[in-house]
């Protein structure tokens, strides 16, 4: 998990086009493979590839913290 300083979010998510590609979905780390880690508009952690990157690929992970980290150690996205 790498999430990303808050001093560069802004610009990965313009990096990535991320508004481009999906709604409401502000990216905010990768597992440093292929995908990428998000928060959308209702406030729950996704997860989305990189390289296919639109709303039919996020995957609501959790709506806690605790919840995406816990799916995110064991690897579960």
């Amino acid at each position: 998990l790498i999430l990303w300083e808050q001093s560069v979010l802004e610009k990965r998510n313009d990096d990535y086009m991320a508004s481009t590609f999906l709604d409401n979905v502000f990216l905010i780390g990768s597992d440093g493979g292929d995908n990428a880690f998000g928060v959308n508009k209702e406030k729950e952690f996704v997860v989305v590839p990189f390289v296919d990157m639109c709303n039919e690929n996020v995957k609501v992970l959790s709506d806690t913290f605790d919840g995406f980290i816990k799916h995110v150690s064991e690897c579960d996205y």
